[in-house]
């Protein structure tokens, strides 16, 4: 699967749903896709995950069917190419605040003449140069490598009409926590001051055509979440396997009575 078809089931009205791994875990990737999930968040921006066990993540991955998108460590576009040749369908760019990061981000995300990253025909992505060609492959990946800019800080949501201007930013990304912190209101993703903010942010990255990421923050309101969202013009939410797992467990721990 690729993420141009999550995108395009998203055009098509549907809600999509990834689940976030911060564990150094190829299992729980493989598992996540056997599951039925529709993408998996590589988290090595908050996770304890290296680059060896990132690569084997991403190849479960792909054994799965699930399409495999790395956060990185920080707002350093020179990781994108490093992570985009390991075969990573696409990255997500945490704090990204300003046009010119996301312009220095397109840059390093695509081949030219859509950007200047450079080309390395020995990397997993081009199957260790067993691609038919370099151009057919460099090709593929400007069309369907997808680039995802995290807006988790009031200068992002200030800075929306320039970001969203910029070519190759394909989706945003909401870091509630982070910007209510932002917004002075830590700890209160709920917060009217901070839904006003990812409202403003949904309305501006619909009108540009872009979708929008907003994770998923209480697990037992998960099905009510994903309609609000629905209709907030959100198509897109990720949950982490923790929130899965913690209910889970306190359920069969309470079974003892």
């Amino acid at each position: 699967m690729t993420t141009r078809s999550l995108l395009a089931r998203a055009n098509a009205g549907e809600s999509l749903i990834g689940i976030g791994v911060p564990p150094s875990s190829p299992t729980l990737v493989e598992f996540a896709g056997f599951a039925g999930f529709d993408f998996v968040f590589i988290d090595v921006h908050q996770g304890a995950i290296d680059l060896e066990s990132c690569e084997n993540m991403v190849r479960a991955a792909e054994v799965s069917g699930v399409a495999p998108i790395i956060r990185l460590y920080k707002n350093d576009p020179t990781l994108i190419p490093g992570f985009m040749d390991m075969g990573a369908a696409g990255v997500i760019v945490p704090h990204l605040n300003t046009a010119e990061q996301a312009r220095a981000v397109a840059e390093q995300a695509r081949f030219r003449p859509n950007g200047r990253r450079g080309s390395n025909m020995a990397a997993r992505a081009a199957r260790y140069g067993f691609v038919p060609s370099a151009r057919e492959y460099q090709d593929q990946v400007n069309r369907d490598a997808i680039i995802i800019g995290m807006i988790e800080e009031k200068q992002a949501v200030n800075n929306l009409p320039a970001i969203l201007d910029v070519p190759g930013i394909d989706m945003l990304m909401i870091g509630m926590m982070d910007l209510a912190e932002s917004l002075g209101v830590a700890g209160q993703w709920d917060h009217p001051t901070v839904q006003q903010a990812v409202d403003e942010t949904i309305r501006q990255a619909r009108a540009a055509g872009r979708h929008v990421c907003v994770p998923t923050m209480e697990l037992d309101k998960a099905a009510e979440w994903v309609t609000n969202l629905r209709q907030r013009g959100v198509h897109f939410t990720v949950v982490s396997v923790y929130q899965v797992l913690i209910p889970a467990c306190k359920r069969l721990l309470a079974a003892r009575g």
